[in-house]
């Protein structure tokens, strides 16, 4: 079953994430979660994000980078 989270989680992760300068174990509401990598946290916030978005109807957009190497 997949969780969804709000905007007061997403708020209350991201404070965590001020708070401790990048954070390998949250607990926030009732969930724990634990990273490999502050990567990771970044990613899982991302998610959360779109999973709010995607709840209330907001399009969301992706865009391409690209680089020459230069």
């Amino acid at each position: 079953m997949a969780t969804t989270y709000t905007a007061a989680q997403i708020a209350e992760f991201e404070q965590t994430l001020v708070e401790r300068k990048g954070v390998l174990t949250a607990s926030f509401s009732d969930q724990q979660v634990q990273f490999t990598s502050y990567e990771d946290a970044m990613k899982f916030l991302a998610e959360m994000r779109r999973q709010v978005a995607a709840a209330a109807g907001t399009p969301t957009t992706r865009y391409a980078a690209t680089s020459k190497g230069v």
